[in-house]
């Protein structure tokens, strides 16, 4: 949401007889359930289903605020072990997927503080609760605002993917609008 939201006003510009209605599900909900056109889904790897396009890549990087890294006197990777992570997903499955790639043995770390949502994660690190390993491109705003840095000598790594998947009996397949184009690629 904190991505998509932003982008649908130049959407609104471009189709205003197109009522947008968001929702979101926890897990994968079978758009034949639902009066949906489009969905937007996430994927740990391979594509959702054929005829899914894919929007963006998961890069994700360990963010934290500058009070923290300077409090801590952050340096690199090293210091990763000794700062507090926040975690939000379930199992830290994106935590383990990105320290098995870098090297970071899971047992060294420790996470005082577990959130469901990624917002929720982003405004603990920026309030100086810890680390936060977020989706680059949720995070622009706080990076442009320097109320988040990103933990020096960490560096980004892809976890995963976002889908586009458009209902074949919905208006937009049918009206062949061009959903891509409208800022969310």
């Amino acid at each position: 949401m904190r991505w998509l939201i932003p982008r649908l006003d130049d959407f609104r510009a471009r189709h205003s007889r197109i009522r947008v209605s968001l929702e979101t599900f926890a897990e994968p909900t079978p758009m034949s359930e639902h009066d949906v056109d489009l969905a937007i889904a996430y994927s740990r790897g391979k594509p959702i289903r054929r005829g899914a396009e894919k929007l963006v890549d998961d890069c994700c990087g360990i963010y934290a605020s500058p009070g923290l890294i300077e409090r801590e006197s952050v340096i690199g990777l090293a210091d990763l072990v000794r700062l507090p992570l926040l975690g939000a997903t379930q199992d830290d499955w994106d935590w383990q997927v990105w320290c098995k790639a870098h090297g970071v043995d899971m047992a060294d770390l420790s996470f005082p503080h577990r959130f469901d949502v990624d917002d929720a994660a982003i405004a603990a690190a920026q309030a100086g609760l810890g680390v936060v390993l977020a989706t680059a491109m949720f995070v622009e705003r706080e990076l442009a605002a320097g109320s988040l840095v990103a933990m020096p000598g960490c560096p980004e790594l892809d976890v995963g993917a976002y889908w586009l998947l458009l209902s074949p009996t919905g208006l937009l397949w049918k009206r062949r609008v061009p959903v891509s184009p409208w800022g969310i690629s």
